[in-house]
C-alpha cells in the first residue's frame, strides 16, 4: 500500500449492500471491473459518504433504499473506512445500534494485528458495534462513539472538534477537513462530479463561486423586493405622519389641556371631598347661625314691640296733653267768652271802678240831705259826727281792705313758696323721664357712632382685605410657585435648545468635513478605478485569442518566428481585427526576410498569454486593491458618518427628548396658571361683586345708621330740647305763676301802703269835703224840696248801682283773678299745644324711623333666615351630589368665617357647577381626543415602519382614554424627538439600508465574480500546463464574463452610486437633502417596477455573469460554448469535462482542505467511453493534480485496463452475494 501521502486508503463491508466480508484498498488508481449490480456503485458511493458525511449525496441515482438501509442492515452490519490523518491512522465504523446509526472512531496507528480481530471473533463471524468496542478497550485503543451524525460531522472538522465542549471531546483529533464549510464544498463537487457526466456552465459556475472561499452572496430578489417595498411604505408611511404633523402636535396641546384639566377636576375634586369632609361641621354652621339669626330675629321683634309700646304711651301722653290743652283753651275761651255774652263783664268791670265815685257821690248826697235839714250847731255837730262817720267808714273800709290786702298778703306769701316748691318738685319729676331717656338713648348713640366709625374704617379697609384673603393668597401662591417653576423649566428649555443648537452646529460642520473626504475618496477612486478597468479590458481584449487577429493566430498556430512577430509587431498589428487570413508557409526564421539578433525574447515575453495573464491579474490586483481599500476607507468614513451622526443625533435627541419632556411641562404650567389666574379672577370677581354688594350694604347700612344717628341726634336733641323747654315751660308756667304772685304781692304791700295813704288822704278829703259842704250849707241856709228829692233819688239810685257792683264782685272778682287770667294765658297754652304737637311729631318720627329701622332689620333677618334655610336645603342637596372623603387623603378643618364664606357665595355650588362644567368638558376633550386619534392613525397600517400603534392596538373592549392618549402621545413623541430631528434619516433608513445592503450584496457578487477571474485564470494556467502533453488538445479556456446587460443590477449600482454621491442623506436636514430624497424614492419605485417584472428569484455570480468554453481539439477550434457535450467525439468531450472537473476539485482542495499532504480521489462512473490513450493521458492529468481516480467500467479495452495499478472484478455469487477480487491487470481480460 502507498500510504506515503494522507487521506482514504480503504474500505471495509462487512455484511454491508451485497458484501459480506470485503476489502476495498484504494490508496492508487482503482478500476473496479465488472457488469452491473456487482458493487461498482456500492463501493463509489461508500466513497461518498466519507468525502461528503450525507447520506444523500452517495449516489447518482435514487434508489429504493437509503444509504443507511443499504450498507447497514443489521447490528452485526458494518462500513469500515480506513484513513489517516496528522495523527497517524484512524478506523471510521459505521454501525447501527438500537436502531440508530453511530460513528465510531478508532485510532489503529500503533495497532500492529488486522483490525478485522477488532469485529470478527475466532470462528469469523462479525461481531456487534459493543462488542467491537470492547475489543478496542480490551486493546487499549483509543476510541470515540459520536451518537449523532452532526457530532460525527464536528468530530471530522477540525474548528469543529475544537468547539466541542471538553466533556465531549475525545483526547485526539479524529478530523479530516479543516471545517465543516470547507467539508461541505469538497464533498458537494465530488458528488457533482461522480453524478453529473455533463459539463455545463451553471455547475462549473456554481464550482467557480465556491472556489473563493467565502460565503456565496447572492440578492434575495424577493426578499430585496419585500425589504425594498417594505422600505417604500415606510417613506409613505412617513409622509403620512409629515402631512399630520400639525394635527398630531395640536392633539398634543389638547391632551396636555386634557391633563391640566384632569389636575383641576382632581383639584376640584380634593376640593368637594374637603367639603364633604367638612359636611357635619357646615351643617352646624348653617344650624347655629339659623338660631342665632330666630335670637335675633325675637331680640329685634321684642325691641320693636317695646318701642311700639313707648311710643304707644307717649303718643297717648302726647295726645293726652294735647287733648288737655285743647279742652283747656276751649275752656278758657268758652268761659271767657261766657263772661262777655253772659255777664257782659266789662260792663260790670266798668261799674265796679265806678264804685268809688258812686260811695262819694252817695256820700255827698247824703250830707246834703242831712244838712238841709239841721241848723248850724247841728250842722258843724252834725258835720263833726258826719266827719266821725265818714271816718269811721273810710276807717273801715280801710281795715276791710287791708284786712283782705293782709289776708291775700300772707296767703301770696305761702303761694309763692308753694309755687317755688311745686316748681321744682315737678322739674325734678319731670326731668327724670328726660333723663333716663337721654342716658338711654345716649348709651344708643355712643354705641351706633362707635359702631359707624368702625364701620367706616372697617369699610375703608375693606377692599384690600376682602381682596387678599386667604383663598386669593393661596391662589396667588400657587400662580407664583407655578410661575417660577415654569420660568426655571423655560430656563433650562433655553439652556437646551442652545446646547442642541451647538450640537447642530458641530455635527453639521463634522458632516461636511466628512462629506468632504467622502467627495474626494470618491473622485480619486472613481478616477484610479477608470484608469484600471481601461488597462484591464485593453489586457482582456489582448487575451482574447479566439479573435480573427494576428496575435489569436500566432497563439493558436506553431509559427517558427512567432517571438520576432510578438516582439516587433505593434499593437495595432497584432491585435487589430481584420479580413485577413493567416496561414503557416515553410520560412526560414526571419522577420519580413530581415535577419535580426538581439533580445528578442525580453521584448516578445510582454505578449505571452502568462504575461498578459499576469499583467492582467495585476491590474486586477491593483482593482481589487483599489476597490477594497476604497471600499474600507469608504466604510470607515461611511462608518465614521454614521458614529458621529449618531453621536450628534444621540446628544440631539438627548436635548430634544429633555426639551420634548419639558415642554408639556411648560404647557401644563402655563395651563395651571391660567386656572389658577381663571380661579383668582373669578375669586376676585366674585370678591368684587360681594365687596361691591358688601360695600354697598355697608354703605346702605352706615346711611341708615348715620340716619338713625341723626335721627337719634335730633331726638337726644329734642329730648334735650324738650327737657329745657319743660323746665322752660316749668319755669315759665310757675314764673308767669310766680310773678303774678310776687305782683300781687307787691302791688298787694303797695295797696296797704296805699290804702294807709289813701284812707288817710280820704279822711282829710272827706272833712275837707264834709267841712266844705257845711259850710257851704251855712251859707245857704235855705232848702229846696225839689233838690232833696232829687238828691233822694239819685242816692237811691246809687245804692242800687253800689248794690249791684257788690252783688257782682265775685264775679268780677272771678273774672279778674281767673278768667281773665286764663283767659291771657290762650296764647301760651296755644303755644305750649303747638309745642307738644311738635315734640309728638318729632318723637313720632323718631319713633316711626326706628320701627322702620327694625322693621327692616326684621326683614333682613326674616330675608338672611330665608337664605340660610335655603343654604340648609340647597346642602342638603349637594350634599347628596359630593363626593366621600379618601382615607388616604389629609383634609382641612373648615373655620366658621370659611364656612360662611363659601355658603354666602356658594362656593360649594360654584365648585360642584365648575366641576360638572369641567367633566362635561372633559367628555367633549376624551371625545376629541379618540375622534383626532383616530384620524390620525386612520391609514397607518398595523405594521408601519415606526413601529407606531394603530387601530388595532386599540382594544375596543375597554374604550378608555387612556389607550387613545398612550397612542397619540406616542405620536407626538415620535413627531418630537424622533420626525423633527431626523425624519429623513429615519425615513430613509430602511430604503438606504435596503439600497445599501442590495448594493453591498451586489459589490460582494462582483468581488466573487472578480476572484472567480482570478481563479478562472489560474485554472486555466493549470490546464495548459498540465495539457502539454496531451496532443489530442490544443487548449481548453474556460471565459467567465461580466454580461453587464442585468438591469436590476445596473439599476441598483445607480441607486448606490446617488446614494454614495450623496452620503449625507438622512443625516442633515436641508432643501436639497429633501430633493435627494424625493429623487432617490422616485428612482427607488422606478426599481420596484423593474423588480416586479423579473421572474428570478434571486441575483448570485452566476445572473451578472456569462461561462463559456473555448476547446481546440486537433487545431478545430471551437469558441464560447455554454457546454461541453458536443465538443468533438463521446471520449474526447467526457476527457476534457474531466480534465475541467479535477483542475476545480485540486483548487478546492488546495482551498478548503486540513493538510496539503492529502490525497484526494476523483470518482468517474463508466469511463469505458474514453479511448485508452486519451484516458492515459487523463489519468496523467490527474496524477499532476494528485489525485487519485476511482473509476466503474463494464467496458473490455485492454490498453485502459492496463493502466490501472489496482483493479477489482466484481462477481455476483448470489442475488444477496457479491464479491470484489483483486486482479492483475494482465489477467483481467481472460477474467473478465
Amino acid at each position: 500500500m502507498n500510504y506515503n501521502k494522507l487521506g482514504l486508503k480503504e474500505i471495509r463491508f462487512i455484511n454491508s449492500g451485497h458484501f459480506p466480508n470485503e476489502r476495498v484498498i484504494i490508496d492508487d488508481f482503482t478500476l473496479l471491473l465488472g457488469s452491473s449490480g456487482v458493487g461498482k456503485t456500492t463501493v463509489m458511493s461508500a466513497i461518498c459518504y466519507f468525502y461528503t458525511m450525507d447520506k444523500s449525496k452517495t449516489r447518482p441515482l435514487e434508489k429504493e433504499l437509503s444509504f443507511y438501509d443499504w450498507h447497514l442492515k443489521g447490528i452485526y452490519a458494518h462500513l469500515i473506512y480506513i484513513y489517516e490523518n496528522s495523527i497517524g491512522r484512524n478506523a471510521l465504523i459505521l454501525s447501527k445500534d438500537e436502531g440508530k446509526v453511530k460513528h465510531t472512531f478508532v485510532n489503529i496507528h500503533n495497532y500492529e494485528e488486522d483490525i478485522s480481530t477488532l469485529y470478527l471473533d475466532s470462528d469469523k463471524r462479525c461481531l456487534s458495534l459493543k462488542e467491537i468496542l470492547a475489543n478496542c478497550a480490551k486493546k487499549s485503543l483509543v476510541y470515540y462513539k459520536s451518537e449523532t451524525v452532526a457530532t460525527f460531522r464536528k468530530m471530522m472538522c477540525k474548528k469543529s472538534y475544537r468547539m466541542l465542549p471538553n466533556k465531549d471531546k475525545p483526547e485526539l483529533d479524529f478530523s479530516f477537513y479543516d471545517s465543516e464549510e470547507s467539508a461541505n464544498i469538497f464533498g458537494k463537487y465530488l458528488f457533482n462530479i461522480y453524478s453529473n457526466s455533463s459539463v455545463r456552465d451553471k455547475g462549473i459556475k456554481d464550482m467557480l463561486i465556491s472556489l473563493i472561499g467565502e460565503k456565496e452572496y447572492s440578492l434575495d430578489i424577493l426578499d430585496f423586493k419585500s425589504k425594498l417595498a417594505e422600505a417604500l411604505k415606510n417613506v409613505a408611511h412617513f409622509e403620512l405622519i409629515k402631512d399630520r404633523r400639525e394635527q398630531i402636535l395640536k392633539l398634543d396641546d389638547t391632551i396636555i389641556s386634557y391633563k391640566a384639566l384632569c389636575d383641576e377636576i382632581e383639584n376640584i375634586t380634593f376640593e368637594l371631598e374637603t367639603i364633604s369632609y367638612n359636611k357635619d361641621r357646615i351643617k352646624t354652621v348653617i344650624s347655629d347661625n339659623h338660631l342665632n339669626l330666630l335670637a335675633q330675629q325675637k331680640i329685634n321683634s321684642d325691641k320693636k314691640d317695646d318701642i311700639s309700646k313707648e311710643w304707644k304711651f307717649k303718643s297717648t301722653n302726647y295726645n293726652t296733653q294735647i287733648s288737655d290743652l285743647n279742652i283747656e283753651i276751649k275752656t278758657h275761651e268758652k268761659r271767657y267768652s261766657d263772661f262777655h255774652q253772659q255777664y257782659r263783664i266789662e260792663n260790670l268791670i266798668v261799674e265796679q271802678n265806678r264804685q268809688n265815685d258812686y260811695e262819694k257821690s252817695l256820700n255827698e248826697l247824703n250830707i246834703k240831705v242831712n244838712a238841709i235839714s239841721s241848723s248850724i250847731e247841728e250842722l258843724e255837730a252834725k258835720e263833726k259826727i258826719q266827719k266821725q262817720k265818714a271816718n269811721a267808714l273810710i276807717n273801715e273800709k280801710k281795715d276791710n281792705e287791708k284786712k283782705e290786702l293782709d289776708s291775700k298778703k300772707d296767703n301770696l306769701t305761702t303761694e309763692v313758696l308753694q309755687v317755688s316748691k311745686d316748681k321744682e318738685i315737678e322739674i325734678e319729676e319731670g326731668i327724670l323721664s328726660f333723663d333716663k331717656e337721654l342716658e338711654d338713648k345716649s348709651f344708643e348713640y355712643a354705641s351706633l357712632d362707635k359702631k359707624i366709625s368702625q364701620d367706616e374704617t372697617a369699610l375703608s379697609y375693606l377692599p384690600k382685605q376682602v381682596l387678599e384673603n386667604n383663598n386669593t393668597k393661596k391662589f396667588k401662591d400657587e400662580i407664583e410657585r407655578l410661575s417660577a417653576l415654569k420660568n426655571t423649566i423655560e430656563s433650562q428649555v433655553l439652556v437646551l435648545k442652545d446646547e442642541q443648537k451647538e450640537i447642530e452646529n458641530q455635527k453639521e460642520s463634522k458632516l461636511k468635513e466628512i462629506n468632504t473626504k467622502i467627495q474626494n475618496e470618491l473622485n480619486v477612486y472613481t478616477k484610479n478605478k477608470d484608469e484600471i478597468k481601461s488597462k484591464i479590458e485593453i489586457v482582456n481584449t489582448k487575451l482574447d485569442i479566439g479573435k480573427n487577429n494576428l496575435f489569436g493566430f500566432l497563439n493558436k498556430n506553431e509559427v517558427p518566428n512567432r517571438r520576432k512577430i510578438l516582439a516587433l509587431a505593434s499593437d495595432e498589428v497584432l491585435f487589430k481585427e481584420s479580413n485577413l487570413k493567416f496561414s503557416l508557409e515553410s520560412s526560414n526564421d526571419t522577420f519580413y526576410g530581415l535577419k535580426i539578433d538581439g533580445d528578442i525574447e525580453s521584448l516578445a515575453v510582454k505578449y505571452d498569454l502568462e504575461t498578459l495573464e499576469n499583467n492582467k491579474a495585476s491590474f486586477q490586483n491593483q482593482l481589487n486593491s483599489l476597490v477594497a481599500g476604497h471600499n474600507l476607507r469608504f466604510k470607515n468614513l461611511q462608518e465614521s458618518l454614521k458614529v458621529d451622526s449618531n453621536k450628534y443625533q444621540k446628544l440631539i435627541q438627548e436635548k430634544s427628548r429633555a426639551i420634548y419632556e419639558l415642554s408639556p411641562k411648560i404647557k401644563d404650567n402655563e395651563i395651571k396658571i391660567s386656572n389658577e389666574r381663571k380661579r383668582l379672577e373669578d375669586e376676585i370677581v366674585r370678591l368684587k361683586e360681594e365687596l361691591d354688594k358688601t360695600i354697598l350694604d355697608k354703605k346702605e347700612q352706615l346711611k341708615k345708621d348715620k340716619e338713625q344717628l341723626t335721627s337719634l341726634k335730633e331726638y337726644l336733641g329734642n329730648i334735650k330740647e324738650n327737657k329745657a323747654s319743660f323746665i322752660a315751660k316749668v319755669n315759665k308756667k310757675y314764673k308767669e305763676h310766680e310773678l303774678r304772685l310776687n305782683s300781687e304781692l307787691d302791688i298787694c304791700k303797695q295797696s296797704i301802703n296805699g290804702i294807709n295813704k289813701k284812707y288817710a288822704q280820704q279822711i282829710e278829703d272827706s272833712d275837707k269835703e264834709i267841712h266844705a259842704i257845711y259850710n257851704e250849707i251855712k251859707k245857704k241856709e235855705n232848702i229846696d224840696t225839689d233838690e232833696l228829692e232829687s238828691f233822694q233819688r239819685t242816692i237811691k239810685q246809687l245804692e242800687k248801682s253800689i248794690k249791684n257792683i257788690n252783688d257782682n264782685r265775685s264775679l268780677v272778682l272771678t273774672y279778674n283773678n281767673e278768667v281773665l287770667p286764663n283767659y291771657n294765658k290762650i296764647p301760651f297754652l296755644n303755644e305750649q299745644h303747638d309745642e307738644v304737637v311738635q315734640q309728638r311729631d318729632k318723637h313720632r318720627n323718631y319713633f316711626e324711623k326706628e320701627l322702620a329701622v327694625l322693621e327692616e332689620k326684621l326683614n333682613e333677618i326674616g330675608k338672611t333666615i330665608d337664605i340660610w334655610k335655603e343654604y340648609e336645603k340647597s346642602f342638603k342637596t349637594f350634599e347628596l351630589e359630593i363626593f366621600d372623603v379618601n382615607a388616604n387623603k389629609t383634609y382641612e378643618a373648615y373655620s366658621d368665617d370659611e364656612i360662611k364664606l363659601l355658603l354666602n357665595s356658594k362656593k360649594n355650588i360654584n365648585i360642584l357647577e365648575r366641576f360638572k362644567t369641567d367633566v362635561n368638558k372633559q367628555n367633549t376633550k376624551e371625545n376629541e381626543i379618540k375622534l383626532e386619534t383616530g384620524k390620525i392613525i386612520d391609514g397607518i397600517p398595523y405594521d408601519n415602519m415606526m413601529k407606531l400603534k394603530t387601530k388595532s392596538d386599540i382594544n375596543s373592549f375597554e374604550d378608555n382614554i387612556e389607550q387613545y392618549i398612550l397612542i397619540a402621545k406616542s405620536y407626538a413623541d415620535f413627531i418630537k424627538t424622533k420626525f423633527d430631528i431626523e425624519g429623513t434619516s429615519l425615513q430613509l433608513h430602511r430604503l438606504i439600508e435596503a439600497i445599501n445592503d442590495a448594493v453591498s450584496k451586489i459589490s460582494h457578487i462582483k468581488g466573487t465574480f472578480n476572484s472567480i477571474v482570478k481563479d478562472v485564470n489560474k485554472i486555466n494556467r493549470t490546464i495548459d500546463n498540465g495539457i502539454k502533453n496531451i496532443t489530442v488538445i490544443d487548449y481548453i479556456r474556460l471565459n467567465f464574463k461580466d454580461t453587464g446587460r442585468d438591469e436590476i443590477v445596473t439599476s441598483i449600482e445607480s441607486i448606490g452610486d446617488m446614494l454614495s454621491a450623496n452620503m449625507l442623506i438622512g443625516y442633515e436636514n436641508s432643501q436639497r437633502s429633501e430633493q435627494v430624497k424625493n429623487e432617490l424614492v422616485r428612482i427607488a419605485h422606478d426599481l420596484q417596477i423593474v423588480l416586479d417584472k423579473t421572474f428570478k428569484k434571486s441575483i448570485t455570480v452566476a445572473d451578472i455573469s456569462t461561462l463559456t468554453f473555448d476547446v481546440s481539439e486537433n487545431a478545430q477550434v471551437t469558441k464560447g460554448i455554454a457546454t461541453l457535450d458536443s465538443v468533438g467525439s463521446n471520449g474526447t468531450s467526457i476527457m476534457i469535462k474531466a480534465i475541467i472537473y479535477i483542475t476545480l476539485l485540486r483548487m478546492v482542495a488546495n482551498k478548503f482542505t486540513n493538510s496539503e499532504d492529502i490525497k484526494y480521489h476523483c470518482i468517474i462512473d463508466e469511463i469505458g467511453q474514453i479511448s485508452a490513450d486519451y484516458f492515459t493521458e487523463l489519468m496523467k492529468y490527474a496524477k499532476h493534480l494528485e489525485f487519485v481516480f476511482i473509476n466503474g467500467t463494464a467496458a473490455n479495452d485492454d490498453d485502459i485496463i492496463e493502466a490501472y495499478p489496482r483493479i477489482y472484478m466484481g462477481t455476483r455469487e448470489s442475488s444477496n452475494h457479491v464479491e470484489l477480487n483483486l486482479i492483475d491487470a494482465r489477467n483481467a481480460m481472460e477474467d473478465w
